[in-house]
């Protein structure tokens, strides 16, 4: 393993080595969110809460409810591009949430469909409207 030094050397023919100067560049900001706790509620809801809801593909959030109630947090599903994650805003079957076989992870099923297209996911073929698990 080769590590580089940050103090001035000297070549094998006397010469110095140019300072290394590292180039910090910033990095988009993350929010890390928590994991869940053990006990507390996991809930599926489709749309933002305030609109309409159709049978068109619309955003999905998990939230996470401790056991008086408290909303914990909200995660907001990828709701465009290759990471979409839409469900149907009035089908019945949409929205199922369940754990792993290892119980590790939570799991849902909806469509790789952006939310700003006007079509029915559920009634479009899988070569349409790709399933994903989220």
């Amino acid at each position: 393993m080769q590590t580089l030094s940050l103090a001035r050397s000297t070549g094998s023919k006397g010469r110095r080595n140019k300072r290394f100067t590292p180039k910090l560049e910033p990095l988009e900001a993350r929010a890390m969110l928590a994991v869940f706790t053990p006990g507390n509620l996991a809930v599926v809801r489709i749309g933002d809460g305030g609109e309409v809801l159709s049978n068109e593909a619309t955003e999905a959030f998990i939230l996470e409810y401790d056991t008086s109630g408290t909303l914990v947090q909200t995660i907001a599903m990828p709701t465009s591009g290759t990471s979409a994650f839409t469900l149907g805003g009035t089908g019945f079957t949409d929205g199922g949430l369940t754990r792993s076989t290892d119980g590790q992870y939570l799991v849902a099923a909806g469509y790789r469909k952006n939310n700003d297209v006007t079509l029915v996911p559920a009634a479009d073929p899988a070569a349409v409207s790709p399933r994903v698990i989220g």
